[in-house]
């Protein structure tokens, strides 16, 4: 078994590795110095026994180790089908929902792959390469945090993005001809993420030890332990507790839950707008079916007459107003000479508007519709997001809560948190990773654009 300590009779030749022994022996990592003794005062626990720790690695295997990997993998794999579908051009046409979901399965791809990394880390240790511990620092450590940070404030991005569709409709339609609108919300996303983790590329260091053997041969191995500032109480209680908590946790799962229950309110007025707008356009077919059958003029029951109490007032006027400017322009067509209207041309002209009419109601239905569409996946993919995020936002809660009783605890060399507590982390890790998997499913059972656009994808590359 190889030590730190080199045996007694290998001193006289080991001065190089004796330096350096005593260089990193005062250097103690943090979980080491938790779990070191048990407490002996109230508030502090008990230290894990053989069996307790040997159940806990098991159980940190699977969940966080083999779980992690498969389910990663599968959502790797969907993920990137899910880019390609939604690079395809029949996905585009300026869509700025689309590109913001780009964004954010590309960022979840980014967590994913950091996820699989933290499981081999953790789980796998003889598998993860030597290489990743010498950049862990300021690598792994801070990008997996990063990454995670940027799916959280890009489905914030999408759903404000939508809340605007659905609920000021005509207002979005008004910003919908900017150029580039989705770096509005992409780069804001993006720069929080970064500033957010910044503090994260202090917080650990790689060490290179030297670990010797009975024969007095030694090994050299690259260990990561936290630096004095990650194990700094003040550092602890306000940026990895508190900061984290309020940027990453509540502030998030507040503004999702809100912005969710709004435009699912929304989506149940459009769905509303949406009846009333079939209903209108099935009459209005009809009449045109009635007037082409029985060549008789019927008094259109349009929403420009009876029936303009079905459609919302904005849109209302928006038709009426291109009604009116349709009735003008025709009635300075079909006068006759001493100045009174035609009545063959009154009826032509009553026929044209409803057409005209009705080819506006279903433009609009069509538009209400995709929106609505588009909609429904977000509400889906925040849904999913939300309940994967409740253990992870109750371990950041507790840790929050509980810090100073933890410190003190840590401070005495006592373990600082419950048993059970140890289990929570690796479900939390495993669910962050399952929410990054979700999209292509959630894509393709709540998209109908994306689902059609997936078919024609498949459908060409069979008869090619």
């Amino acid at each position: 078994m190889a030590s730190l300590t080199p045996p007694p009779h290998c001193l006289h030749n080991m001065t190089h590795s004796r330096k350096l022994f005593e260089l990193v022996s005062n250097e103690s990592s943090f979980w080491a110095e938790t779990l070191a003794v048990s407490p002996k005062e109230a508030g502090c626990y008990d230290n894990l026994d053989e069996g307790q720790r040997k159940q806990f690695l098991i159980y940190e295997s699977i969940v966080g180790g083999y779980c992690n990997c498969i389910v990663g993998i599968i959502g790797l794999l969907g993920n990137v089908l899910s880019l390609v579908v939604l690079g395809q051009k029949e996905m585009q046409r300026n869509n700025c929902f689309n590109k913001l979901l780009i964004a954010l399965v590309t960022s979840d791809c980014l967590h994913i792959g950091f996820g699989i990394m933290e499981s081999f880390r953790n789980s796998f240790p003889s598998l993860y390469p030597q290489i990743l511990l010498q950049v862990f620092p300021w690598f792994h450590y801070p990008l997996y945090r990063i990454t995670l940070c940027a799916s959280i404030y890009m489905v914030i991005g999408v759903a404000i993005e939508r809340y605007l569709a659905v609920c000021f409709p005509h207002d979005y339609q008004s910003m919908s001809t900017q150029k580039n609108r989705a770096l509005y919300y992409i780069l804001p996303a993006m720069f929080t993420a970064l500033f957010i983790n910044i503090p994260r590329f202090l917080e650990t260091q790689s060490i290179e030890r030297t670990y010797f053997y009975e024969d007095c041969s030694d090994i050299q191995v690259i260990e990561v332990e936290p630096t004095e500032l990650r194990l700094d109480r003040a550092y602890i209680i306000a940026y990895v507790n508190w900061i984290w908590c309020i940027s990453t946790g509540i502030l998030p799962f507040g503004a999702l839950l809100l912005l969710n229950f709004k435009i699912f309110r929304g989506l149940k007025q459009v769905r509303r707008n949406l009846n009333r707008h079939q209903r209108l356009a099935k009459r209005e077919e009809e009449l045109e079916e009635a007037e082409a059958t029985n060549g008789v003029s019927k008094k259109a029951t349009s929403p420009l007459n009876g029936d303009c109490e079905s459609i919302p007032l904005v849109e209302r006027n928006k038709v009426g107003s291109n009604h009116l400017q349709a009735e003008a322009e025709a009635e300075t067509v079909f006068t006759t000479t001493n100045g009174q209207v035609d009545p063959k041309s009154k009826e032509q002209l009553s026929f044209r508007k409803r057409a005209k009419t009705a080819a506006q109601r279903r433009l609009l239905s069509a538009a209400q519709s995709r929106e609505a569409n588009m909609a429904v996946i977000l509400v889906s993919t925040v849904t999913m997001f939300l309940i994967c995020l409740l253990p992870r936002m109750f371990i950041v809660v507790f840790e929050a809560s509980t810090v100073n009783k933890a410190l003190d605890c840590r401070d005495k060399g006592y373990l600082s948190i419950p048993l059970w507590f140890l289990y929570i982390p690796p479900i939390a890790r495993f669910l962050q990773v399952l929410n990054a998997s979700l999209n292509f499913p959630i894509f393709y059972i709540m998209g109908t654009a994306f689902r059609n656009a997936l078919h024609g994808l498949l459908h060409r590359d069979r008869r090619s």
